[in-house]
């Protein structure tokens, strides 16, 4: 199992109440996150630094989360990502195009299950000693 202490999430997520849960949710679990509103917003978080974990909404208004993904796969193509929406509740449901290393259908599980999404995908990261670095010049 993790150790979520050593471990940053990035949560992009255009609700406020629901990127305030989700940031409530993993600083109790003991991950260190930062948010984003936006994928913009996020995509220059990731240039200052980058988190263990992308948690990244796929329906916003601002950037549509399979845009930010496809640029994210570009620019920091080692950083895990999670994909996340209300609108589907399984990955093969998601239209295609979707580059992420997982899949959380937000309101059809536990906050158990993203917890166990994440820790599982950083961990197969660590396994592989990959290291997200950004690509951008």
């Amino acid at each position: 199992m993790i150790d979520p202490l050593r471990h940053q999430v990035l949560i992009v997520e255009d609700d406020a109440p629901v990127r305030t849960s989700l940031r409530m949710l993993l600083q109790a679990s003991g991950y260190e996150v930062r948010t984003a509103a936006s994928g913009v917003e996020a995509l220059e978080l990731l240039k200052a630094g980058n988190p263990a974990i992308l948690l990244s909404d796929l329906n916003m208004l601002e950037m549509p989360g399979l845009e930010l993904l496809s640029l994210v796969r570009q620019q920091f193509p080692r950083l895990p990502v999670v994909a996340m929406s209300g609108d589907y509740e399984t990955r093969d449901d998601v239209p295609g195009g979707m580059i992420a290393d997982a899949f959380y259908a937000k309101g059809y599980g536990s906050p158990g299950i993203l917890l166990g999404i994440l820790a599982e995908t950083i961990s197969m990261r660590d396994a592989t000693h990959g290291q997200a670095k950004p690509l951008i010049h």
